[in-house]
Formats: structure tokens, C-alpha cells, sequence
């Protein structure tokens, strides 16, 4: 690979990164109405933060397979489209 190209994703891995921080760091300021709210511990509150890092961990092996079947650009497009719905659906 060029020199050019490897900054090039570097850069992109770094900008998603940003994007998604947001997204999984938004609920540390929810944990006082979550655990009043729902009379949820602070074992089970802790567990919400787990739960995306385990999905992500569980895409990440199987994300190989679903590459190879629905090819690299549909792969890309519903991953968007994923990432876009899952962020409006905080909205609601």
C-alpha cells in the first residue's frame, strides 16, 4: 500500500472513532436516572456499558462472513444504514 493510502485510512479509523465515542459513551450521564428510574443496581447499571463492547465483539467475528456473502459494497451499505437508524432510534 502507498504511504498516501495508509494516512488516508488512518485517518478514517480515527474520524469513525469520533463519531461512535458519543454513541457509547452517552450513558454515564444516565446512570443516576437509570438506576432511580428502573430500581436497577449498580452491578446491572454497569452492565449496560458492557453490552455494546460485547456486540461489537461478537460482530467482529462473524462481520468476515457477512462481507463475504453480501459483498463489499450492500456490506457498507447496511452498516450505514444500521449505524444511522440505531443513532436516530436514541432520538425517540
Amino acid at each position: 500500500m502507498k504511504k498516501n493510502n495508509i494516512f488516508l485510512i488512518g485517518v478514517l479509523a480515527v474520524m469513525i472513532g469520533l463519531n461512535l465515542r458519543p454513541i457509547l459513551a452517552s450513558i454515564g450521564p444516565l446512570f443516576s436516572i437509570l438506576k432511580n428510574e428502573l430500581k436497577i443496581t449498580s452491578t446491572e447499571t454497569g452492565l449496560l456499558t458492557t453490552l455494546p463492547v460485547l456486540l461489537m465483539g461478537f460482530f467482529a467475528l462473524i462481520g468476515p462472513r457477512i462481507y463475504s456473502a453480501l459483498g463489499e459494497k450492500k456490506c457498507i451499505t447496511l452498516s450505514l444504514i444500521l449505524l444511522s437508524l440505531s443513532s436516530l432510534s436514541r432520538y425517540f
